[in-house]
């Protein structure tokens, strides 16, 4: 199974949380074969025999040949708001106006602390287990409404909102880096944030700004994962920010980009009146929990984070981040 290299410090079963320091992310547990350095055929056809268990999959004819050739793996990223704060600036956004904090704890004086609304909520969460249990039931649950049609948008086959005339749409990138979900995180984070704060924040020339303008909004997520995994920019500058930056020097203690860690980045964001979970991991794509507005999104964030948590009151490794106004001097 996946082993984190750097411990890691979260909510316990008060529903408080330690400042973050913690590293992500592999896929789920049912994938470990699957992201092992070396594959063999049996191990792969085991795992596509259960297309239900694959997270990057259309279908199990794509997740054997993605399977089949070996995927890139990058170093993993610390959750720590400095360490963010710091690759978000080099990207070209600019952190003067609105910025990642720690969330202490999912409890109303804890979210009162934070500026809102906030752009988007980052969770670190464990993969595997009790906590992951609850998640694919949850996420099982907001399928089933969606397919039913009880909401009134859908999301098509891309995992792109789809009948919103003239409304924003989602920004979403499927995963097919190993251990490079803090960096899908980030930028789903602010490809997804208001247009006033990208309007705002994105600099002009920079990386960022290049990045969003050549993976549009009307990619579909496989498009955005290529234009990612073909950039040697994003994936130099996730090396910086994971070693130079990190708190602990992963050299110290693993083997780089080959390490396995067994926690995993997931970002909340606000569209069209919609809750959304991003995780370029998942299978079925964006998943929207229910309707929510930019004001309530921390709130409403929490609530399913905390629906995690339950399901496991002795695990303590979550650490949640906001990307919010700053405090006003």
């Amino acid at each position: 199974d996946d082993t984190t290299y750097r411990s890691t410090t979260g909510m316990g079963s008060s529903s408080s949380i330690l400042p973050s320091s913690s590293t992500a992310c592999s896929p789920s547990t049912p994938l470990t074969h699957l992201y092992t350095t070396n594959y063999s055929h049996s191990s792969i056809m085991k795992i596509v025999s259960s297309p239900s268990d694959v997270f990057t999959a259309q279908g199990p004819a794509a997740t054997l040949a993605e399977a089949l050739e070996k995927e890139k793996s990058w170093i993993p990223l610390e959750s720590n708001p400095t360490i963010l704060n710091r690759y978000i600036s080099n990207l070209g956004f600019d952190t003067s106006k609105n910025s990642f904090v720690d969330l202490f704890s999912t409890e109303d004086w804890a979210l009162e602390m934070i500026p809102q609304p906030v752009c988007a909520v980052v969770v670190l969460f464990p993969v595997g287990g009790k906590v992951m249990d609850r998640r694919n039931e949850m996420h099982r649950e907001c399928h089933e409404k969606m397919v039913k049609g009880e909401n009134d948008s859908k999301t098509n086959d891309n995992g792109m909102e789809s009948n919103h005339h003239g409304a924003r749409r989602l920004w979403y990138a499927k995963q097919r880096i190993r251990n490079a979900c803090g960096t899908f995180a980030i930028l789903h984070a602010i490809a997804n944030s208001p247009i006033s704060t990208k309007e705002t924040s994105v600099l002009p020339n920079s990386w960022l700004q290049n990045h969003l303008q050549q993976s549009s909004l009307t990619s579909t997520p496989l498009e955005n994962a290529k234009i990612i995994e073909n950039d040697q920019s994003i994936e130099q500058y996730h090396r910086e920010a994971a070693k130079k930056y990190a708190s602990i020097q992963p050299s110290d203690q693993t083997n780089d980009d080959d390490e396995d860690v067994d926690v995993h980045y997931a970002t909340f964001v606000h569209i069209n009146g919609y809750l959304y979970e991003l995780d370029g991991r998942v299978k079925d794509g964006p998943i929207r929990y229910g309707k929510t507005t930019q004001r309530d999104l921390l709130k409403d964030s929490c609530a399913v984070i905390r629906d995690w948590m339950k399901a496991d009151l002795d695990e303590v490794r979550f650490t949640i981040l906001t990307l919010a106004p700053n405090h006003e001097d």
